[in-house]
């Protein structure tokens, strides 16, 4: 009996390993789950099982209640003591672990508490009072109610709170007036202890159960109760009741550990759950009724289904978890010293480890690199000396903390060189500079555009100063040493800088971000002393398979002079992979120098020059001095391309390289003429160097694939503006305008001349038509998409011999870091793939448009033709598709039918091109696609398949079926069209569905020159405020 149970949970911490769950309730919302055992309340997430928060108690808990407004009631205490009721504010989006009020309410244990609608509180228990209590003064009860002659296990407010109903071992159920307290009448019916009291929802009837294992039903009112039935409902004590949101269902729980469903107006079983292997304590039903949470004798929580009755996950005892770290305090610290950091979080008493990941999770410390001693640890918080070598470099550190169940996310530790000082004042000028003393980091921020940073200091002559900026963000810094003057001295594009002073005096460091942005996230952390910097390497690369000695230079090296370093190359390495340069007398922590992989053999390039004697063949030169340029010699042959091509920037060089073909002579070799046919002009705004748009004055007299020359640059017409108020779309490749024959995309300003071109040989001439005739030379500075600032040019020798190539830097600056590599060698024409996206989740009925890009290598331009393999049954995909000459992209529509097979097998994307004459073909894997059902949108197409002549139109319909009440306009797209295909009737904002319409007709047009081909194409809905796609089967076009 319930009375026996009670005398073991007194003793339960010492006769099970985990403490009997005693109450369960949820909040309202049904969104968290307070379950109580000895000493702790757990705050669970129903949806998942997990723990959220805890919730320390004094003694066992023995009853939980939420109120309408989220108040969590706790009674917790020891039996013959006091009952003390806790508070806690957990309305929804709050989780404050602290309570807000807490009272002793009675004189022995609480048993039961409840909430009324207007939020006032009962608890009653061992001492046979019931107390009504306003949550928000709790000093005194606002209503006491004695009447019960023994120990009161329930307490029930009516629906409407106007009515309270009590269950007690005097085998009483008494029915009490809430808003006076007096007890309006006594339902005498129960043979022996009542535990368990609950309205219907619709507050029509009581039911009560307890020791004589009978649940009774009255319909009551305030002006009596009339006794409806009485069934046999378990073998032991019924413990707890609780109706279904409806009123349909009645569940009950026994001291014989079996829950039950009853039909509720019948009172006749409706299903009986399995039996639970020890008794269960307690029960709470979901607010929404669709979960069930049980709690047993043996520290066991877990959900059962009040529909099927299974059992479900187990919640209780909770499932260790990992530490969590929330702060740490400092955040910063120098290497060299012991720093006592404050660590936050939750679960950090159990931590058994702190530290860098690395050492962490192997049990050590990864290269002695961090001593990390936990000083003391409580749930909440950790002190730790912790000690930096100088095996790590400046900068951000991650932290992780472990226990028995894993170990924490990382938490940044920002790692200083030197003790930090804060910038102040006005520090924007070298007259106003802040003074500082070397070495020290400097902390700082460039809070607005155009800012720029000085911090004056003290040198010796000879002192070297290593300057390492640390910054967050898209902070790129540009640093400089400046003379008290402000006069520029030397300056980096990058977050290192090395000087030498050459006089004692006063200097100054500059930051700035190197586009002028600021902001007050463009922070930085800048250490200015004896830091390591390495300002040169050379040369940049070493062939594989190769040993050469390599010059580093910089300061804080070790020797003045630099140093000079063997690097051995393997076979086997990567070209263009890096090899690392150890230096271990390094003072403290830098990144090592590394070398370049690369390919051919090399010469070094001289003042005088050098000369390739056979190719192919690399030359490593350094452009020491600003405005300087080289001259590489090469022999070529008529008719047989090379490639030359520049590796500087791409290896860390500052150097923004430009090259030009010259004759044996030093003649500039012509490339091309280009014959002005017809002119335009740019209008609306300047255009920057990158976008594919620009608004032209007119086109009346241009057309798609028409070249214009602009300024230098030599661009190509992808697509004519659709209207006045549209751009001019020019060839692009990865976000940058291509220039061609070897021209590089420049800003153009509002108003340039723009002309059509037609190419010619060098040298042609013309009769006079009142425009201008370009000589085109074999000259490049930046090489494209991928070169970056390095150059790339095609040659086509006009003839056999030697020629040279003239390198130089395209803004004429210079210095020892200047270093260049530049390879002459025979064209590698080919092509590597990508497709997207990876792992498509395909919509059931619908599809995916899948993407397929190329990027081309050395000139290579011919058709790749494009397919899936190992596509799982249920999906469908064109068969084949093309990436078109001189294209880079296609669209398809990987399509499901239905359900993907239960193992569903990688899916490849295979692509093939002929290549003098061989076939060749790159692959990239999608993944393993998987089905999901329909998204919000449904699209289709009138027809499977299309006809085109060139110079003609053709139309066809799509519908799309909006889904899960989504009822907004949907944009259109239609992707994979071949090149000089495009759509007609699309508007600046594309092709769009109204919110009314739910079809729209499509008109595509093929210029006359498109060839005739077969070509599948893809058509798609998008749902614009989530940026999913819907795409139909692919529409097989056919141009004839």
């Amino acid at each position: 009996m319930f009375r026996f149970t009670l005398l073991l949970l007194a003793f339960a911490p010492a006769l099970v390993a985990a403490p009997p769950v005693t109450a369960l309730a949820y909040r309202g919302d049904g969104q968290l789950l307070a379950a109580g055992t000895h000493g702790v309340v757990t705050l669970i997430d129903p949806a998942t099982g997990d723990a959220v928060a805890t919730l320390p108690q004094t003694g066992r808990v023995t009853a939980l209640a939420f109120s309408k407004a989220g108040t969590l009631a706790v009674a917790a205490g020891e039996p013959g003591k006091a009952g003390v009721v806790r508070l806690y504010d957990f309305a929804v989006g709050k989780l404050n672990v602290k309570p807000t009020a807490e009272f002793t309410a009675h004189r022995d244990a609480i048993y039961t508490l409840a909430f009324s609608p207007d939020g006032t509180l009962a608890s009653a228990g061992y001492d046979r009072v019931i107390k009504l209590w306003n949550p928000a003064k709790t000093e005194a009860a606002k209503l006491t109610l004695e009447d019960h002659s023994d120990a009161v296990y329930a307490v029930a407010f009516h629906p409407d709170g106007k009515l309270l109903a009590s269950g007690s071992a005097d085998r009483a159920v008494k029915i009490w007036d809430a808003a006076t307290g007096k007890r309006l009448y006594t339902l005498g019916d129960p043979t022996d202890w009542v535990y368990a009291v609950a309205w219907s929802p619709d507050g029509k009837k009581l039911v009560a159960g307890g020791v004589d294992k009978s649940i009774r039903t009255w319909e009551a009112t305030a002006d009596g109760g009339k006794l409806l039935n009485s069934v046999f409902a378990h073998t032991r004590g019924v413990l707890r009741l609780s109706y279904s949101p409806d009123g349909g269902t009645l569940y009950s729980v026994g001291e014989d550990a079996v829950v039950k469903s009853w039909d509720a107006a019948k009172m006749v079983e409706k299903k009986v759950f399995a039996k639970q292997p020890d008794v269960l304590q307690s029960l709470a039903l979901r607010p929404d009724g669709k979960q069930l949470a049980a709690g047993r004798f043996d520290g066991a929580g877990l959900f059962l289904d009040p529909v099927t009755a299974a059992s479900g996950a187990t919640f209780l005892p909770a499932k260790p978890k990992p530490p969590v770290i929330t702060k740490i305090t400092p955040n910063a610290g120098p290497r060299f010293k012991t720093i006592r950091v404050v660590v936050e979080g939750q679960r950090l008493d159990a931590v058994t480890r702190f530290g860098d990941p690395d050492s962490v999770q192997k049990g050590g410390l990864a290269l002695s690199a961090l001593s990390a001693e936990i000083v003391s640890r409580s749930p909440d918080r950790l002190e730790v000396d912790l000690r930096f070598s100088k095996l790590l470099a400046a900068g951000s550190v991650q932290l992780v903390a472990s226990n028995a169940a894993g170990v924490s996310t990382p938490i940044n530790f920002m790692l200083d060189n030197f003790d930090a000082v804060a910038e102040q004042g006005t520090t924007d000028s070298a007259r106003s500079a802040m003074l500082v003393t070397l070495p020290t980091t400097i902390v700082g921020s460039i809070d607005r555009a155009g800012d720029t940073d000085y911090f004056a200091f003290d040198a010796t002559a000879g002192q070297q100063v290593g300057v390492h900026a640390v910054v967050a963000g898209k902070f790129e810094p540009r640093l400089a040493i400046t003379d008290a003057a402000g006069r520029v001295l030397t300056e980096s594009d990058g977050d290192k800088l090395g000087y030498v002073v050459p006089a004692a005096g006063r200097y100054a460091v500059t930051i700035r971000d190197r586009d002028y942005r600021g902001g007050a996230a463009m922070t930085y952390r800048l250490h200015v002393g004896d830091v390591p910097v390495v300002m040169t390497v050379f040369p940049l690369a070493v062939a594989r398979g190769k040993e050469a000695d390599v010059h580093v230079d910089g300061v804080n090296l070790g020797p003045t002079t630099g140093l000079t370093m063997r690097a051995k190359v393997p076979s086997n390495a990567a070209v263009g992979s890096r090899e690392s340069l150890h230096a271990s007398n390094f003072p403290y922590g830098i990144d090592s120098p590394t070398v370049a992989v690369g390919e051919f053999p090399s010469i070094v390039v001289t003042d005088a020059g050098a000369e390739l004697r056979s190719l192919p063949m690399t030359a490593d030169g350094i452009l020491a001095k600003p405005g300087q340029t080289q001259a590489i010699k090469f022999p070529a042959k008529k008719g047989v391309p090379l490639v030359v091509e520049v590796h500087a920037r791409r290896l860390g060089s500052p150097l923004d390289s430009s090259i030009e073909i010259l004759d044996a002579a030093g003649k500039p070799v012509e490339r091309a003429t280009l014959r002005c046919v017809a002119k335009t002009f740019s209008t609306f705004r300047d255009n920057d160097s990158a976008t594919s748009g620009i608004r032209l004055e007119s086109w009346n007299e241009l057309a798609m694939n028409d070249y214009l020359y602009v300024g230098s640059e030599l661009m190509r017409i992808n697509a004519l503006p659709k209207g006045p108020d549209d751009d001019c779309q020019f060839v692009a490749r990865g976000g940058q305008r291509l220039g061609y024959l070897g021209t590089t995309p420049t800003h153009h300003y509002l108003g340039n001349v723009m002309y059509k071109v037609e190419f010619h040989p060098p040298g042609t001439t013309f009769p006079p038509n009142g425009m201008p005739v370009f000589p085109i030379l074999y000259q490049n500075d930046d090489g494209g998409p991928g070169f970056g600032k390095d150059s790339f040019l095609l040659f086509d020798p006009p003839a056999d011999g030697t020629f040279q190539v003239r390198i130089g830097d395209s803004r004429g600056v210079g210095g020892p870091a200047h270093a260049y590599r530049l390879t002459v060698r025979p064209p590698r024409p080919g092509f590597t793939v990508d497709a997207t996206p990876k792992m498509p989740s395909v919509w059931k009925g619908n599809g995916v448009p899948i993407t397929v890009t190329a990027t081309r290598i050395d000139g290579y331009e011919g058709p790749i033709r494009v397919k899936l393999v190992g596509v799982p049954p249920g999906f469908h995909a064109p068969a084949e598709t093309t990436i078109e000459a001189e294209q880079v992209a296609t669209t398809f529509t990987l399509f499901a039918d239905g359900p993907a097979m239960a193992k569903a097998a990688e899916v490849v994307c295979e692509a093939t091109a002929t290549i003098n004459g061989k076939p060749v073909t790159q692959a990239v894997s999608l993944g393993v696609p998987k089905v999901v059902e329909p998204g919000d949108l449904v699209t289709s197409v009138s027809t499977e398949s299309l006809t085109i002549q060139p110079g003609k139109e053709t139309k066809f319909t799509v519908r799309v079926e909006r889904r899960n009440g989504f009822k907004g306009r949907v944009p259109l797209d239609v992707r994979g069209l071949p090149h000089g295909v495009r759509v007609m009737n699309i508007g600046l904002n594309g092709i769009l569905l109204t919110e009314r319409d739910s079809e729209r007709e499509v008109v595509i047009y093929a210029e006359p020159w498109v060839k005739p081909m077969t070509h599948p194409i893809t058509v798609l809905s998008r749902r614009e405020s989530t940026g999913k796609e819907y795409a139909a089967k692919s529409v097989t076009l056919t141009v004839k």
